[in-house]
Formats: structure tokens, C-alpha cells, sequence
């Protein structure tokens, strides 16, 4: 299955009582899968990660391809597996749509999210810095970020989900600005209620 997994900025990890030292491309294996006791651990939700790896820390981020035996143990959708792909490293708008792409998946599971650079919340966030991700969904949600933040709207209505964006403020949207995404699904902001002034995005 697809999953994702965090690392220090050395591209290592805890395993059992040392540190293993992984390489992008490879698949390593392990005898045994328990959740927090044995195998290799990754997560189904990308934000799961942020809790041992968290933003703004030079810790990196990959897709990964769990197989073998699985555990999960329900605390959150960490797994252990005994066999494990590293497949590619993600930056952090591709960290951001997999975690809008992961709740469009599963609408019913639990999504906010409140933590160090990090806020995805019903109908408001913001990014509170470089390096930050800030996700907004809601019928008319809005989202702002510092330069460098990722932002991202999930847009829906009874249900359903009528359109989903992300970027980064100060390449992508302005920072330091409110947006929504209009009937079109684009971005647009609001000209007022902005916490700094309008430069543009490349200065």
C-alpha cells in the first residue's frame, strides 16, 4: 500500500535501537511488524509523519511502498510493515497535496490538524511561516500564509468536494494575504483584512 514515511535531514531513522540509514529507491525488510515495537514504521495519512518528524526541523519527507506483513494498531494511521520502497522524496507542496489528496480519500476520518507550523482547520488556517502547511476546507473556506508556507483549500458542499487547490505564498499566491477559490476554482484574494502589504509575488 501507499504510505509515507519521515526522516532526519541525514535521511535516517530510528530502527530498534540504533539508527538506519536509508536510501531513495530501495526496499529494505525486517522479520517482524508490531506498531511502535518492531518492523518499518510509516503512515497512511502524510500528517501522521509530522508528529515524529515536524516541520521546519530540515526533516524530509517520501512516498513510500509498504508491504509484506502490515500492522496498525488505531492510535493514528501509523503502520508497521516488514518490507518497505522508498520511492521518491516529496518537497512541501507535494507533502501538502498528499495530505488533501489523503483526505478526499477518507472525508469521514479525523483531519484537523494544530501543531508546530502546521494548521488544517475547518474554513480558516494560516500558514504561520516558511516552511509551514496550512489547509482550509468548508464550504467557503479561505487560507493565508507567510512567504514559503504551503497553502491548500479543499472547497465542498453536502458532502461532496467541488474543488481543491495548493500552493506556496510568495510563488504561487501573495503572502501575508486571505484567499478562496472562486466559482472557477482558481485562486483569488481579498483586497482587504491583510496582516501585511501587498508586494508582489516575485520581488
Amino acid at each position: 500500500m501507499i504510505a509515507y514515511k519521515g526522516f532526519n535531514s541525514d535521511m535516517t531513522c530510528t530502527l530498534g535501537r540504533g539508527k538506519y540509514q536509508y536510501t531513495i529507491g530501495e526496499t529494505v525488510c525486517e522479520t517482524s511488524s508490531k506498531c511502535a515495537r518492531t518492523g518499518l514504521h510509516c503512515a497512511e495519512n502524510p500528517l501522521d509523519c509530522l508528529g515524529y518528524y515536524p516541520l521546519g526541523e530540515n526533516n524530509r519527507y517520501c512516498l513510500v511502498e509498504a508491504m509484506g506483513s502490515l500492522d496498525e494498531d488505531g492510535v493514528d494511521s501509523k503502520i508497521s510493515c516488514t518490507q518497505m520502497r522508498i520511492v521518491r522524496e516529496l518537497n512541501l507542496k507535494q507533502l501538502c497535496s498528499a495530505a488533501m489528496a489523503y483526505m478526499l480519500q477518507h472525508p469521514e476520518r479525523d483531519w484537523t490538524r494544530n501543531g508546530h507550523l502546521l494548521e488544517v482547520k475547518y474554513m480558516e488556517a494560516e500558514g504561520s511561516g516558511k516552511g509551514a502547511i496550512a489547509i482550509a476546507r468548508g464550504e467557503n473556506p479561505r487560507v493565508r500564509g507567510k512567504r514559503g508556507a504551503a497553502v491548500g483549500i479543499l472547497k465542498e458542499k453536502d458532502g461532496f468536494f467541488l474543488a481543491a487547490k495548493v500552493g506556496i505564498a510568495g510563488e504561487d499566491i501573495q503572502p501575508d494575504i486571505w484567499y478562496f477559490l472562486n466559482e472557477g476554482g482558481m485562486w483569488e484574494h481579498e483586497k482587504k483584512n491583510s496582516y501585511a502589504d501587498t508586494a508582489a509575488v516575485t520581488e
